[in-house]
C-alpha cells in the first residue's frame, strides 16, 4: 500500500504516466536504530522535549517557539522570586542569614549522604547508620555555632554564666555518647562501609 502511494506520487512528480524506478529500501545499520521513513531525527532539548531538526514553517516551528518562550517565562519568574527571597533574607538581618546558612549546610549534607547511600547497598541492613551521621552533624553544628552564640550571650548575664562553662563540656559528652553508640553498632564484615 505504501509503495503504490509512492509510485503514484512519483508519477505525478515526473509529469507523465511512466513509473519512476525506486531505489530499493536500505537495510538499517546496526549502529543506529531505524527511524520511521519520512520523519526527521528528533533531538532532546534542554527542557527534555523532543525538538525537530526541520525548524521550518508549520506547527512544529511554532510549537518550538512557544516552548522556548514558556521556558524563558518560567526561568525569569523563578529567578526573580529567588533574588527577592535572598534580598529579603539579607534585609532580615544576621539571624535569618544564619538560618539560611544552616539550612544550606543541612541540604548539602543530605545530598552528599544520598550519593553515599547510592554507592553502598550494604548500609541498608546496618542499624542506626543514617541516624548516627545526622547525630554527628548536629553535634558538630552545636559546637561550632554554640561558640559563636556564646559571645552574644554576654548581654544576658544569667544565660552567659550558665552557657559559657557548660557548652564545651556538654558538646564533648554528646560527642562521646555518639562515638560509644557508633562503636556498639559496628557489625562484623561491614566495617569498611561503616567507617567510610
Amino acid at each position: 500500500m505504501a509503495r503504490s502511494g509512492r509510485r503514484k506520487k512519483n508519477r505525478e512528480l515526473a509529469g507523465d504516466d511512466q513509473a519512476v524506478e525506486e531505489a530499493p529500501p536500505r537495510a538499517p545499520s546496526k549502529a543506529t536504530p531505524q527511524q520511521p521513513q519520512g520523519d526527521s531525527p528528533k533531538v532532546e532539548g534542554r527542557s527534555g522535549t523532543p525538538k525537530s531538526h526541520k525548524g521550518g514553517k508549520g506547527s512544529g516551528g511554532a510549537q518550538a517557539s512557544e516552548d522556548r518562550w514558556k521556558d524563558l517565562r518560567v526561568r525569569t519568574i523563578s529567578g526573580v522570586v529567588l533574588v527577592v527571597a535572598f534580598a529579603a533574607i539579607i534585609y532580615g538581618g544576621h539571624t535569618y542569614v544564619g538560618l539560611l546558612v544552616v539550612t544550606l549546610q543541612c541540604l548539602m549534607f543530605y545530598e552528599l549522604m544520598q550519593l553515599f547511600y547510592a554507592k553502598f547497598e550494604k548500609q541498608k541492613n546496618i542499624r542506626l547508620f543514617r541516624s548516627f551521621q545526622w547525630y554527628f552533624l548536629v553535634v558538630v553544628m552545636l559546637f561550632i555555632y554554640g561558640k559563636l552564640l556564646r559571645d552574644h550571650f554576654i548581654h544576658f548575664p544569667t544565660l552567659y554564666t550558665f552557657f559559657s562553662p557548660v557548652h564545651p563540656i556538654s558538646c564533648y559528652l554528646l560527642y562521646m555518647m555518639g562515638f560509644a553508640g557508633f562503636v556498639m553498632c559496628l557489625e562484623k564484615g561491614l566495617y569498611r562501609v561503616q567507617l567510610s
